[in-house]
């Protein structure tokens, strides 16, 4: 039997082709150069490594291979993995360069995500959000739309409507552009996708024409996952809802489940009902977010959202998760790296070990609260917490341990990059204490009796008011 090195004499860019498919080869390609790929080839083994942490490891033949991406098959990491090591100008042999039929014990393949029924609930919330835009002018909006354009996205895959998911995307990437002041930003092709949301609202036949989803959707058969917690969020239009975010030491990457509903709804019943878990998981939302767990033939889309099916059921191993589990990052200024590997990428979920927390202050001018946490080497991140109600706990929660001098052991937060000048902000989600971990979005770290003296807040947090007291 061939071993791989004499496999590689054989292996051409036609058989690359074959073994994985015309897109997936030109991806690879194009995408070498900036991969970072450090690959050894024993006789019989190749051994690559990438620049983002993926591992792939190729043994006997190029089809046995072992990749740490969630890919369910023959995925880039293994096309450029091959490509490192071949010969692109060898003639191959007929026989030898047919690519061999995959191995029979594969995991599913990628199925389509169906389209659910549509739920025509969300159609006002989104002439609400057109008609606001409309009249505020497009030019004077302040810098939230992306984030709520994109939020919408979500909402609208839920609700069923491909069309509005897909139009909703790319007006949050191109507010993200305007945002940014960035050249690539267009003012046609946002207004035109505007124009397209509400024009498609008003027309009704909203089943006829809500169209497909074209994100794939790839079913496991079995995946560990690390809770590193949850927090609320709420969108103007009227929508709150809740994102938990989980890490998996296999895969090496974070994933997110959203609940979301109307914010008409949102009575201590609907904020209850949010917090459920689809998986058959004998846990509230809450709990789940920093629990240790194994999920059965869940679906995951192709950024790592996690959806369900009726055969997705999910198992406990423990309550807490651990934080040495979860591959936190001890040195801030691995950032860089990690953002320069994920090209295109500009926020990242990730858990950040804290040496010390300081200067924390609230802005009146801006209504924004900022503190700095620093990693052991000294370098610091900025934490930045807009007012809203929905982010009053948050911010009640940095202002005890700031007047305290709690410093957490480390924080679950997701970390933002402006590509203009590099700088990053962190938007906090939950912190490590103790071996315990809080969402401080929704979970108090202090007794109601011990929270923060008013006349040192600033005079601004108005106790038990809003959204925090539905979530204590």
């Amino acid at each position: 039997m061939a071993t791989l090195k004499e496999w590689m004499a054989t292996i051409n860019d036609d058989y690359l082709i074959k073994l994985s498919n015309k897109g997936v080869f030109n991806r690879s390609k194009r995408e070498l150069p900036d991969a970072g790929v450090n690959a050894v080839l024993e006789d019989d083994a190749l051994h690559a490594t990438f620049g983002d942490g993926t591992t792939v490891s190729i043994t006997g033949e190029p089809t046995n291979y072992v990749c740490s991406c969630p890919s369910r098959t023959i995925c880039k990491h293994v096309v450029m993995a091959l490509m490192t090591v071949y010969d692109p100008t060898a003639a191959g042999d007929g026989a030898e360069t047919e690519a061999p039929p995959p191995p029979v014990a594969k995991p599913q393949k990628p199925v389509k995500a169906k389209a659910p029924k549509v739920d025509a609930e969300i159609i006002p919330h989104v002439i609400e959000l057109m008609e606001e835009i409309y009249r505020i002018g497009l030019f004077r909006l302040p810098s939230e739309y992306s984030e709520r354009c994109a939020q919408f996205a979500t909402l609208c895959h839920g609700a069923g409507f491909a069309v509005l998911e897909r139009l909703f995307d790319t007006a949050a990437k191109e507010f993200e552009l305007y945002e940014k002041k960035s050249s690539s930003f267009s003012e046609l092709s946002l207004v035109g996708c505007l124009a397209r949301i509400y024009q498609f609202c008003r027309g009704g036949d909203y089943a006829e024409t809500a169209g497909r989803f074209k994100r794939q959707y790839s079913e496991l058969s079995k995946l560990p996952l690390l809770g590193l917690g949850a927090y609320p969020w709420y969108a103007k239009s009227g929508y709150l809802g809740i994102t938990a975010v989980f890490y998996s030491p296999e895969h090496r990457q974070t994933f997110t489940f959203t609940n979301a509903r109307p914010q008409a709804a949102a009575n201590r019943n609907a904020l209850d009902e949010l917090k459920q878990v689809p998986w058959n998981v004998p846990a509230n939302f809450t709990n789940l977010s920093k629990s240790d767990l194994v999920l059965f033939y869940p679906k995951i889309s192709e950024d790592n959202r996690l959806s369900s099916s009726e055969s997705t059921s999910g198992s406990l191993v423990q309550l807490q998760a651990k934080l040495e589990d979860v591959n936190p990052m001890e040195n801030f200024m691995d950032l860089k790296p990690l953002f320069d590997c994920k090209r295109g990428v500009n926020s990242l979920y990730v858990v950040l070990k804290v040496h010390s927390l300081g200067d924390g202050a609230f802005n009146e001018v801006d209504q924004t609260y900022r503190a700095v946490i620093t990693d052991a080497n000294g370098v610091s991140l900025p934490i930045v917490i807009a007012y809203s109600e929905i982010n009053e706990t948050a911010i009640s929660n940095f202002e005890y341990m700031m007047m305290n001098d709690v410093v957490p052991d480390a924080v679950t937060a997701n970390v933002s990059l402006s590509e203009e000048n590099f700088s990053i902000e962190v938007f906090p989600i939950a912190v490590w204490m103790d071996g315990k971990t809080r969402n401080i979005g929704y979970e108090t770290l202090y007794a109601v009796e011990e929270e923060p003296d008013k006349e040192k807040k600033d005079g601004r947090i108005k106790k038990e008011k809003g959204y925090a007291r539905f979530f204590t």
